[in-house]
């Protein structure tokens, strides 16, 4: 079998379907299977990137007999166009991701004509193309416009889970927050009404700054350090060393952002740390419904101050039970090598 892997976003890009890719392809080159790679390296140009990854991979399935090709982004769906005009059996998947299924209600020009550059009623019409989504809360936006016996519903995840010590180092005293720093992530909500009551906690906040006015609200707040984009040492550490990871999230009523999974819930509980988070979205199927980590059913500031301080009381042994109860599940659901197999086996149902 001959796979082609066609990727809009993966390293140096931050986020989960960059760790996804990345993953994928890791995997793939240690089958037996010959794997095709294409992607691009860092540009501001986004536009200019797709159309390269798209003529790069549409060049590559003309002169080449590819099995299989699996893209990893919507984006690049005009791919599968050269299997329509070629007609042979080769056998194409999507990832769908929840950003992308709803980014065409946004009230943006750019919005509009992205609803224009991707006819889901066109692209469902195409044969021999089926579709993976991260979460079941994706595959419930994504049916309406699919047909939903093509959509297979098949998680990310991590690589392993690290143990914590008996004697870990934890500062009581420490929040940690990595990912994107944008109002849908919910940091001011949680600076402003949740962090004063615990004046003598600090947050450290970690990740790109992508809404540069939210980042201002929230950096007046003399408890919060704002440390940059961090190295995987670094992240590591401090998932570890902070009592609480923080996922607060806003579920956006108006439908215009989703949370499509929660890899970095799943990595901070694989990396040894304790988050918490509201069960928005992607989060439910991330947290299997609430039994990975400590989950709130909303963003309501007394409910996340009760379960924090029940936390604290309880003690470092506690926090130690909550994380290794996570890591099994984890282990027994999230693994990248069990998520690729079961990829694998839809490859060759679908293939043969």
């Amino acid at each position: 079998m001959k796979i082609l892997l066609s990727s809009y976003n993966h390293k140096p890009f931050i986020g989960g379907i960059e760790t996804y890719s990345n993953e994928l392809k890791k995997y793939l080159e240690n089958t037996n299977y010959k794997c095709i790679f294409v992607t691009q390296s860092f540009s501001k140009y986004k536009l200019l990137r797709i159309i390269k990854i798209i003529s790069i991979s549409t060049f590559k399935l003309i002169f080449n007999k590819i099995d299989v090709v699996h893209i990893t982004n919507i984006n690049l769906w005009p791919i599968v166009l050269t299997n329509y005009f070629k007609k042979n059996k080769t056998v194409f998947f999507i990832n769908l991701h929840g950003l992308e299924l709803i980014y065409g209600n946004r009230k943006k020009i750019v919005s509009k004509v992205y609803n224009i550059y991707v006819p889901y009623k066109f692209i469902n019409k195409l044969k021999n193309l089926y579709f993976f989504t991260n979460s079941r809360e994706t595959l419930k936006i994504a049916s309406p416009k699919l047909s939903k016996s093509k959509i297979k519903y098949i998680p990310m995840g991590v690589s392993r889970c690290l143990k914590i010590k008996t004697n870990e180092n934890v500062n009581l005293n420490q929040f940690f927050y990595l990912g994107r720093i944008t109002k849908r992530k919910g940091i001011k909500w949680f600076v402003e009404e949740v962090l004063p009551s615990f004046p003598e906690k600090k947050l450290l906040l970690g990740g790109p700054i992508v809404d540069l006015k939210e980042f201002e609200e929230i950096s007046k707040s003399k408890q919060v350090d704002y440390i940059g984009v961090l190295e995987q040492k670094e992240i590591i550490e401090l998932h570890r060393s902070s009592f609480l990871t923080i996922f607060p999230n806003f579920i956006d009523n108006n439908e215009l952002d989703f949370e499509g999974f929660g890899i970095s819930f799943l990595e901070a509980i694989s990396n040894g740390g304790l988050p918490i988070t509201t069960l928005y979205q992607g989060l439910k199927s991330a947290t299997l419904g609430g039994k990975i980590g400590i989950c709130m059913n909303d963003n309501v500031a007394s409910t996340w101050l009760s379960k924090i301080e029940e936390t604290a009381s309880q003690g470092l042994s506690y926090r130690k039970k909550i994380i290794e109860n996570s890591q099994q599940l984890i282990n027994e659901n999230f693994l990248w090598e069990d998520i690729f197999e079961r990829t694998m086996n839809e490859y060759k149902k679908l293939f043969q």
